[in-house]
């Protein structure tokens, strides 16, 4: 999984041969979904990468955004991975990155998340008890203004 994310991390063009030529979203979305173990420090850290190789997929362009969150058990993936790691701060981070990354441009991913995940409900049980959270504030702040924030498209330059 490490070699993948960093090949994800190091070359955009490549995420789009991965998802149709491979079945590797399959596997991120499936181990992801595995209950966590404290005796499997390994399938920690196995949905640690995963989550950066989602993060990384869903932040190309929004059609491939769009067939990840349609296509590859995404909602199934991340509302399992709430559930079960609801108390590990790094997982969740780092499914909320993915979060943040999902709605940054698109007005119907930005809505598909808000109906599909409580997001809305963890931020503010987040805020409201703000602790071992401060290391993530950024990350917080920042899908907090991607899910409320309406982008407004600015008009196409007119030649003169």
């Amino acid at each position: 999984m490490l070699q993948i994310r960093l090949l994800v991390s190091d070359n955009t063009d490549i995420i789009e041969s991965i998802i149709k030529d491979t079945q590797i979203l399959s596997l991120v979305t499936s181990l992801i979904q595995q209950p966590s173990k404290p005796s499997d420090p390994f399938l920690r850290l196995g949905k640690l990468e995963c989550l950066w190789i989602l993060s990384n997929c869903v932040y190309v362009e929004d059609n491939i955004a769009m067939q990840i969150f349609n296509e590859w058990d995404f909602k199934v993936a991340m509302n399992k991975l709430l559930q079960n790691d609801i108390l590990d701060l790094q997982v969740l981070d780092l499914a909320f990155f993915s979060f943040g990354n999902i709605t940054g441009t698109n007005s119907e991913l930005r809505k598909k998340v808000l109906q599909e995940f409580k997001i809305t409900e963890y931020l503010v049980s987040i805020i409201k008890n703000q602790q071992g959270w401060e290391p993530f504030f950024d990350n917080i702040i920042w899908i907090t203004f991607n899910i409320t924030e309406e982008k407004a498209k600015l008009p196409e330059p007119q030649a003169t």
